[in-house]
């Protein structure tokens, strides 16, 4: 092997190198972040046309393989922020002569079909198409017009869950019209087998010790009484605490928080936008569910009778994704929930009483 395509060679390896560095770098960190997160690898091919104009050589080959390693954070339900780094192979020219294309890319990924929703993009197919900026570094050994290596970093493509945790990804992504490259991969995902810490000072206290503080405080034996313990807001429900979920969950208070109608919980008049108030009651709820982690929570959402049933339908279908997302970002586990939009299919007496959230538990 000749010294100009060790040192290219040496060159590529160091590339790779640092560009695995760097995104462990920024992703660690992330890691620790209340949210949902995804990290992937992709291979493929890649088609490459570097600008060998006035350099006295020509274009022999410009296919080659090419890899790719990222990590994505969601930002809101249907965007996320995406950091990768690409191999993209080598573009031979004659008299033996190559240049590798390498980039590491920062950009948002917008989930445009399908299950696209975060809370939701683990149950099925979902479309992508992301934009974004590349920091692309060409080594040779041949003197070659040297142009700006910021380029747009543009792409498309599907995944689907294989499992809680495990994905497929395809893919197409162009860089400046320089790079594209052809990709396909898999994915890991959070899901219930992983579950981030709850966003308290503390552990959990042992279902013993939950059962003998939940117990009514006995008087003191003196003229004062001692103050009582706040419950969590419960309204009426038809079905609380049903045989089956007391079976899994063996507070009854806690039984009965988890299968009935949330009470606390307000939104914008015609959004789904909550209101601050209904922070106590979620946190307890969120509190709940991580105090009994075998427990699988549907969130119903029901709307009062105005406007179009459709429209009903999608706020309804809004508003139980907010509680979801809420709870998300307290340390329950997307796997963990379920959501069903019922609309103004089943009214309550008065509008208030049918605009609402029910919880079932399994």
């Amino acid at each position: 092997m000749n010294d100009s395509l060790m040192s290219s060679k040496t060159r590529k390896l160091s590339g790779q190198t640092l560009g695995v560095a760097l995104l462990s770098l920024v992703a660690a960190p992330l890691l620790a972040i209340e949210g949902t997160w995804q990290i992937g690898v992709n291979a493929g091919i890649s088609d490459l046309s570097p600008d060998t104009d006035g350099s006295g050589f020509s274009l022999d080959d410009d296919q080659s393989s090419a890899f790719s390693v990222y990590f994505g954070y969601d930002i809101t339900p249907i965007f996320s922020a995406e950091l990768a780094y690409s191999d993209l192979g080598e573009a031979e020219l004659s008299g033996g002569q190559e240049i590798t294309y390498e980039a590491i890319s920062l950009g948002a990924t917008a989930y445009v079909w399908g299950n696209n929703q975060a809370d939701n993009r683990s149950d099925g197919l979902s479309a992508y198409v992301r934009l974004g900026v590349s920091s692309i570094n060409n080594e040779s050994d041949i003197a070659l017009d040297d142009s700006d290596n910021i380029a747009l970093w543009a792409g498309a493509g599907v995944q689907y869950p294989v499992s809680d945790n495990f994905g497929l990804r395809a893919e197409v992504v162009s860089y400046d019209g320089d790079a594209q490259a052809l990709l396909g991969g898999i994915y890991w995902r959070p899901g219930s087998d992983r579950r981030r810490s709850a966003p308290v000072s503390r552990a959990p206290a042992p279902v013993s010790a939950q059962r003998q503080a939940q117990r009514p405080e006995q008087p003191a034996p003196s003229t004062r009484q001692q103050q009582p313990v706040e419950q969590p807001r419960i309204a009426p429900s038809a079905a609380q605490c049903p045989p089956e979920a007391a079976a899994k969950i063996a507070d009854a208070t806690t039984c009965t928080l988890l299968n009935s109608t949330l009470a606390g919980v307000d939104f914008s008049a015609g959004t789904a936008t909550l209101l601050p108030s209904s922070t106590s009651a979620l946190t307890q709820l969120a509190r709940a569910m991580q105090s009994n982690p075998s427990v699988i929570l549907e969130i119903q959402g029901h709307t009062e009778n105005t406007g179009s049933a459709q429209a009903q339908a999608q706020l309804a279908s809004q508003r139980v994704r907010a509680v979801a997302l809420f709870l998300v970002q307290n340390g329950v586990p997307v796997a963990r929930l379920s959501a069903r939009a019922f609309g103004s299919t089943q009214p309550l007496p008065g509008r208030s009483a049918s605009d609402r959230i029910e919880l079932r538990s399994r």
